[in-house]
């Protein structure tokens, strides 16, 4: 994209306020769009093991975390409060995950896969990952550095 020069430094560099509130649009939509095409792939494969998306990444943080509480569970999948229950409720009907009671704190559930559910976990996550290592292949190691440091960034400056 051809930026527009600021008149007042002189600087055909530097992007006018016009420019810059076009490259923030940009930059959102272009985002917006790789974040729903990595959702749309990682659907497919959960369809295709007979998973939505939530109940996939409630049995993905399960393999790589272990059995976790429920507030826990749900920070880690970025789910509502709402929503997780339900999807642990239906994952226990599928024999796939099972709660207990925290014996540290009554009032917490613990969650944590079945043999089943890890048996299904080690299936599409593995899945799951090399279909995004064949969508981010268009980044080189370096370019997804820089993607992970500039989301960090943004993340630090807007606690």
């Amino acid at each position: 994209m051809e930026e527009e020069s600021n008149e007042k430094s002189g600087d055909a560099t530097e992007p006018t306020t016009d420019g810059m509130a076009r490259l923030d649009s940009q930059l959102v939509i272009g985002l917006h769009r790789v974040v729903q095409d990595l959702d749309r792939r990682t659907a497919s494969i959960a369809r295709a093991h007979g998973l939505t998306v939530p109940q996939f990444a409630v049995l993905e943080a399960l393999l790589n975390k272990g059995p976790l509480p429920m507030g826990e569970l749900r920070e880690a999948v970025l789910s509502s409060e709402g929503t997780i229950p339900v999807v642990v409720r239906h994952l226990q009907g599928r024999g796939l995950v099972e709660r207990r009671r925290d014996d540290l704190d009554a009032r917490r559930s613990i969650v944590s896969l079945t043999s089943s559910g890890r048996e299904l976990a080690e299936q599409v996550c593995p899945d799951n990952a090399r279909e995004l290592e064949r969508s981010l292949a268009a980044w080189s190691p370096e370019e997804r550095s820089e993607v992970v440091r500039l989301v960090r960034a943004y993340r630090r400056g807007n606690r």
